[in-house]
């Protein structure tokens, strides 16, 4: 970091990763300004839910937010362990997930919720409406042009803007995501069910997997996917419907959650992402998050990569003079372990929806067998520290 003065970075993109990277570089002593193109940052993060593992929560303690995050929670969005169910409930496998297996917790955020506490430590960081329309990299600095006709210069610019990025198609030209082959219809339920309490429960079935966990303030969220064409619609009768056309058979416990779910509760959205990638940024310009390294959601390690990557993202502009050079070392530490994680859930998200008899007969014989090593992975990983990288 420049000794004199605070080192100017512009972060396009207010969602999970570029708000913990404000966080971060603020401790590193930069001087972070977020370009949100949301006129309300409400409006960044709706619904749904994620995990925060021990690796994502090693990286916010180096930011100072894990307290506030561990504070936002009540004990019902500790997960104590994981199971892997056939689809009418009969368990393959289990994996420990307390604090005596990992050292740390796992914790189940709500999104806005994880958003809102990362709002409060970014603070007067964060420009709202101000959409971003292009950039020109002169190599003494960044000047971003926003849609409004203002503009605004930085030392180096982030881009955290997610799938569709405005910063990535700058520095690599535009190529759109791709479709995954499935849809999942997600919700955070008003119920507390003691089937899933600290629990997080997965099913396995022919073209398709359920999720469900608890979550804090007595919910249960869930996550149903199955393999569909791309652009599909609600059916006449709704979600609740189209859902229990798909589940209506599975355990019983998959089916009273379906039921008790509202309707306007559950979102549906088909899901994308991107091939791995070695290139991320250039001159003072680098990419964050999905920005980077959309991956499904097959191992749910996406915003926990965000977390990562805006760690590191500090720490290497932190501890070199030469903004351009910290860059480089961001993306030199970060795409191996980034880009793992892209093809490892884009491998998972295919295991989960095979559909052949024998295909589905070899899965779960995989999972009965197999896991017990894959936990021994599972485990290495989330024992990462970015804030020692």
């Amino acid at each position: 970091m420049r000794a004199n003065t605070p080192l100017r970075v512009g972060i396009v993109g207010g969602g999970i990763g570029g708000l913990t990277a404000a966080a971060a570089l603020r401790r590193a002593g930069a001087e972070p300004t977020v370009l949100e193109r949301a006129t309300e940052l409400r409006h960044v993060q709706l619904g749904g839910s994620l995990h925060l593992w021990p690796n994502a929560l090693r990286a916010l303690d180096w930011a100072g937010l894990y307290a506030p995050v561990r504070a936002s929670v009540d004990e019902g969005a500790i997960m104590e362990r994981q199971s892997f169910n056939t689809w009418d409930g009969r368990e393959l496998a289990r994996w420990w997930l307390g604090h005596e297996a990992l050292e740390l917790p796992t914790l189940a955020v709500v999104r806005g919720e994880l958003h809102q506490v990362l709002a409060q430590a970014a603070g007067d960081a964060i420009l709202v409406g101000a959409a971003v329309e292009g950039f020109e990299d002169d190599g003494e600095g960044v000047t971003v042009r926003l849609e409004s006709g203002a503009s605004a210069r930085f030392d180096v610019l982030v881009g955290a803007d997610g799938l569709r990025s405005r910063v990535r198609e700058g520095v690599l030209g535009a190529v759109a995501p791709t479709y995954t082959g499935y849809t999942t219809w997600v919700a955070n339920v008003p119920v507390a069910d003691p089937h899933y309490q600290h629990t997080i429960r997965l099913y396995f079935g022919k073209g398709g997997r359920f999720i469900a966990y608890s979550l804090a303030g007595g919910r249960t969220h869930f996550e149903a996917v199955t393999r569909t064409a791309r652009g599909g619609t609600d059916g006449p009768e709704g979600r609740k419907a189209d859902m229990l056309a798909h589940f209506g058979d599975w355990a019983a416990e998959i089916v009273a959650l379906i039921e008790a779910t509202p309707e306007p509760g559950i979102r549906r959205a088909d899901a994308f992402a991107r091939p791995a990638g070695k290139t991320w940024g250039a001159g003072r310009v680098t990419l964050l998050g999905d920005a980077a390294h959309a991956m499904t959601n097959g191992v749910a390690q996406g915003a926990n990569q965000a977390i990562e990557d805006a760690i590191v993202l500090a720490r290497c502009l932190e501890r070199n003079g030469d903004p351009v050079a910290g860059l480089r070392e961001y993306e030199r530490l970060r795409v191996p372990r980034a880009t793992g994680y892209v093809k490892r859930s884009k491998r998972m998200a295919g295991f989960g929806l095979v559909e052949h008899p024998a295909a589905v007969v070899a899965r779960n014989a995989f999972v009965k067998t197999g896991f017990r090593f894959a936990y021994r992975l599972h485990k290495r990983e989330l024992a990462y520290d970015a804030g020692a990288a």
